[in-house]
């Protein structure tokens, strides 16, 4: 068990996943970012292993020889670069695009006639954990429905009921959302 949690915590760290748990919210800079710091470590592992194995580059590391290597695989860093970019827009889009359609489908079932306020409630609490397990509380477009949501009584008590970490978890999220409304 300890070496799984090394392994995410490497990972984390390799992923650029700490950026987004520093800035708080996923977003189009926090996807710059993370692709800047993954696409350099990509970069700075290629010319790594590009020193090791090739033959023909001898002799003690220089500045010169960095800027030779960079120079010869500028194809590959810029295909890096954009790689990494792309696969993190797509996630944080495709997680926007989820958020947004359980948004669409309560607020329909809401407008249906004769539906239960219990499973509305469930759901708005599952809206709730999806939003800031996806780093998307921070938004300015989710974080007054969470506030609205969180505040209903019957959304408190199906989110302490069916969440990890229950009421504990409620808090904080209410907290986290309280200081994005108030900047």
């Amino acid at each position: 068990m300890k070496f799984k949690r090394i392994l995410e915590r490497v990972l984390d760290c390799l992923s650029g996943q700490w950026i987004v748990d520093w800035i708080g919210a996923n977003g189009g800079h926090v996807v710059v970012l993370r692709s800047v710091f993954v696409g350099t470590v990509l970069t700075l592992l290629v010319v790594s292993l590009q020193a090791l194995i090739e033959p023909a580059r001898t002799g003690p590391v220089s500045l010169h020889g960095l800027q030779s290597q960079l120079t010869d695989l500028g194809a590959i860093i810029g295909a890096i670069f954009a790689g990494v970019y792309a696969a993190l827009y797509s996630r944080f889009v495709s997680q926007w695009t989820y958020l947004a359609g359980v948004y669409n489908m309560i607020k329909q079932a809401e407008a249906a006639s004769g539906c239960s306020a219990h499973v509305i409630a469930q759901w708005k609490a599952g809206y709730i954990e999806d939003a800031e397990t996806l780093h998307l509380l921070g938004k300015s477009l989710v974080a007054p429905i969470v506030k609205a949501w969180a505040a209903d009584l019957a959304v408190e008590k199906a989110f302490v009921a069916h969440t990890h970490g229950g009421q504990i978890r409620l808090d904080k999220v209410r907290k986290k959302v309280d200081r994005m409304l108030a900047e």
